[in-house]
């Protein structure tokens, strides 16, 4: 919780935490004593989020009051794309930033960078000076401003009275402050290169946004570092559990503390109905150490995990002024975290509270990571061995849907659980259910080109023969297949991986409908064709039994909804149907 300010509240309607409106907090700020005090100690980082999520318009008051190191952060953070300057953008600022008092102008002035604003003359207009180019400026038919000391003529474009405005309003106040400064700036517009200013404004806005943890990508690349995560469990535990390990402190973890938009995140994502399991190492900390060392403790991470938050965000290719990217990083930072702890302490929060005082989080973060990054490995050795589909334009037309998706998700650039519908790896538990599934689809590769002793080369011409199957090849799965097996056996035919007629769809139809006595027929069929397969192999009754229940059930599915006799053009989906 801000010491300032409170950052969240509790829906009466919903009970869940929400973030308070920036405007609100701002106004909250605006209403404390010593305002302009309070304003100008807060982090850089906090007053952007504050003024962008707020807008430049119930931001005014809180703008006119910030220091010249916050007002150069929000052109740092808002006016730059990768490494060219924004002066549109810039523009906006200007609106604002001009109408601070005079002392508050000239501090401004002096501390921010020169370029961005010099820049944004060049590409604006051109500046001359009069007695010298009096002949030149005779020929030109745009409008032409004159400095307030009359020495320099700005040709401005043809109907740009906003842009002319705006420069007329910058050169009285900077003249009005300083007649050197107002030369500086014009004189530099002239002669400078744009290329030159540029590289040496995106130098020190870097360095500056370095200083709040924004680091170049190659650096910020260290928290997806693929480690090997058993091994790092193991050693975390241990250190967590040995009272001789020291607490990190924060003199060695940095001295940035968290930002308003970090603690917001933290607090929302506390107060749901299960929260993260970082959350919860967080709040078991005051059950682990005395109140003498938890201050420090809790400082020590939260500034870390800034540091790694921010780290994030940058390798994920994230602008650091580009706040939604931002929040989306602040929540895999979170879920990451989450999988490393739990991965070293399992569902104990106590030891998890340990393992966070006592482990840079920045190890936590690449523990979380390489789980994901394992699996990952596993699903694409899977896919590239080529015996999950029929269709070279498909990798995996053999899989169910949700397994599609599943394989979308985990060979992104970063790993998650569902590429459908964007869900992340959040708990130890996604993790494992993901390797579950994994097993699921390799033992059925098994099964499928293992035990029923038929090649991938043979599957394809037996499946896409055009003038024979009647099922279309992009529904043709490991299911299907499975349940053209079964109905095989169902009604008297050879155990094999061939296409049946229709007619056999329709008596396997009428015998599940018309046998009550025993619902599991179906099941019990597949389970004797894989059991008959196996050859006394026990090691994958686990995946047999998964498999027969996934099988079955979307079996009974489709034909209890369907018309008895089902059609043709579902049974094609259902199972390897011969043309009639």
């Amino acid at each position: 919780m801000s010491a300032l300010y409170d950052l969240t509240r509790i829906d009466p309607v919903t009970g869940l935490s929400e973030p308070i409106p920036a405007a609100r907090r701002i106004q909250a700020l605006l209403e404390l004593p010593g305002s302009r005090r309070v304003v100008r100690s807060m982090d850089p980082q906090t007053i952007y989020s504050l003024v962008s999520s707020a807008g430049l318009h119930d931001a005014f008051e809180l703008v006119l009051m910030l220091s010249g190191e916050q007002c150069q952060a929000l052109v740092d953070f808002d006016c730059w794309t990768r490494d060219d300057i924004e002066t549109e953008r810039l523009e906006n600022w200007l609106d604002v930033l001009l109408q601070r008092e005079d002392a508050d102008l000239a501090e401004m002035l002096s501390v921010m960078d020169l370029e961005p604003l010099v820049v944004w003359l060049r590409e604006k207009c051109h500046i001359f000076i009069w007695e010298e180019d009096r002949d030149l400026l005779d020929t030109i038919d745009d409008p032409v401003l004159t400095s307030p000391d009359g020495q320099y003529a700005i040709v401005i474009p043809e109907g740009d009275e906003q842009f002319a405005g705006r420069v007329r309003l910058f050169l009285d106040r900077v003249y009005a402050l300083d007649l050197k400064e107002a030369h500086r700036y014009l004189e530099a517009a002239r002669w400078e290169l744009t290329t030159d200013m540029t590289e040496r404004a995106y130098a020190s806005r870097n360095a500056r946004l370095g200083d709040l943890g924004f680091v170049p990508v190659h650096e910020a690349m260290e928290v997806y570092a693929v480690i090997d995560p058993t091994a790092w469990a193991a050693r975390a535990r241990s250190r967590a559990l040995d009272d001789e390990s020291p607490v990190i402190t924060l003199s060695s973890a940095g001295s940035l503390g968290p930002v308003d938009e970090h603690l917001q995140v933290l607090e929302a994502r506390a107060h749901e109905k299960n929260p993260p399991f970082f959350s919860r190492a967080m709040a078991a900390l005051a059950q682990v150490f005395d109140t003498t060392q938890l201050s420090g403790i809790a400082d020590s991470i939260m500034a870390q995990f800034r540091a790694v938050a921010n780290r994030v965000h940058i390798a994920d290719l994230g602008q650091p002024g580009d706040l939604p990217a931002a929040r989306q990083a602040l929540g895999r930072t979170i879920d990451t975290l989450s999988i490393g702890l739990e991965l070293a302490a399992g569902g104990d929060v106590v030891l998890a509270a340990r393992v966070l005082a006592k482990t840079p989080l920045r190890e936590i973060h690449q523990a979380g990571y390489s789980t994901t990054v394992r699996l990952a490995q596993t699903a694409r050795r899977l896919r590239d061995r080529g015996n999950l589909t029929l269709l070279k334009e498909v990798r995996e037309s053999l899989l169910k849907d949700s397994d599609r998706n599943l394989f979308s998700g985990l060979l992104q650039r970063r790993p998650i659980l569902d590429a459908t519908l964007g869900r992340r790896f959040a708990r130890l538990a996604d993790v494992e259910r993901a390797a579950v599934r994994l097993g699921d689809i390799a033992f059925l590769e098994l099964l499928i080109f293992g035990w029923f002793r038929m090649t991938h080369p043979e599957l394809v011409t037996t499946a896409l023969e055009p003038t024979r199957i009647e099922s279309p090849a992009d529904a043709i799965t490991f299911r299907s297949l499975l349940a053209t097996v079964t109905v095989r056996a169902l009604t008297g035919q050879p155990v094999e991986l061939a296409p049946i007629s229709l007619q056999l769809v329709h008596q396997a139809q009428t015998m599940l409908r018309e046998n009550h006595h025993n619902p599991d027929l179906f099941a019990d069929t597949l389970q004797v064709i894989i059991v008959e397969r196996r050859k006394g192999d026990t090691n994958t009754t686990p995946l047999e039994q998964r498999l027969v229940a996934d099988v079955s059930a979307w079996w009974h599915d489709e034909i209890t909804s369907a018309t008895a006799p089902v059609s043709a053009e579902l049974a094609s989906e259902m199972v390897l149907l011969t043309r009639a």
